[in-house]
């Protein structure tokens, strides 16, 4: 098989790269290369629509083919669940035209359930298409790119509704200098629930670049800082996000 490359947000990835290549026996087609290292999960479907989660040097990225939306470089996007629910998903566009996730893990956990992934742009218009797939209906390929991620293929967060935009002000989450030893420049997302008007049950699963360790510490920074939340709404339980940007300061 030839070697195929593709940049998935900001990384030279290989898409089908000259690997071992897994037989699917549940539908998820799995390669794996030792480069990066990285393990890729994928499933093609007709008119070149797929959906690819992979595994790259410890950060995950979940990328979608097929879809046209106009505008611009980042979108967002409904998505229908199986309970007639519709969240929204925020997505950037890749250079070679697919789109790439901003919740990489919690939507990567959520491709785990057999269903359909339906992702439609919010009122339509002209020049757009959407998505209405079938899942596969096992995800044992699917959760060896997670667990080489060293995400958990469950979380309390998943299940919680976003609730950012009830939030009228954060506290400052400063990623802690002992933290920055491996980094020159780091950017770390945490998630969290809201709980009594405090971050609570924070982690982070997405760092650029790659760096647990970094993620973790952040994450216990932000762990009970208060929140204030806008007058008259209702955050209790909700999911948030906090993006922290560091860099070292050298002496």
């Amino acid at each position: 098989m030839r070697a195929a490359t593709t940049a998935i947000a900001g990384l030279l990835v290989f898409s089908q790269p000259a690997g071992v290549q897994t037989p699917a026996s549940d539908d998820w087609d799995l390669t794996t290369h030792s480069a990066g290292p990285l393990t890729l999960a994928s499933v093609d479907y007709a008119a070149g629509r797929s959906v690819r989660v992979q595994c790259l040097s410890g950060g995950l990225d979940v990328a979608v083919t097929g879809l046209t939306v106009p505008g611009p470089e980042e979108i967002e996007l409904e998505r229908r669940r199986g309970d007639g629910s519709v969240e929204t998903t925020r997505w950037t566009r890749s250079p070679d035209g697919s789109l790439v996730s901003e919740s990489a893990a919690r939507f990567a956990r959520s491709l785990r359930a057999p269903g359909r992934l339906v992702l439609r742009a919010p009122g339509g218009g002209a020049g757009t298409s959407g998505l209405d797939l079938p899942l596969p209906g096992e995800s044992a390929n699917l959760d060896r790119v997670l667990s080489d991620c060293g995400l958990s293929l469950v979380s309390a967060l998943d299940g919680a509704v976003d609730v950012e935009p009830l939030i009228e002000r954060f506290p400052n989450v400063p990623i802690p200098e002992r933290a920055l030893d491996q980094q020159d420049a780091i950017r770390v997302e945490v998630d969290c629930l809201v709980v009594n008007s405090r971050l609570a049950g924070c982690v982070s699963e997405r760092q650029t670049p790659a760096d647990p360790v970094a993620g973790q510490a952040t994450a216990r920074e932000a762990e009970g800082k208060r929140v204030r939340v806008r007058e008259g709404a209702d955050a209790e339980g909700g999911r948030v996000r906090i993006v922290v940007n560091g860099v070292r300061i050298r002496r």
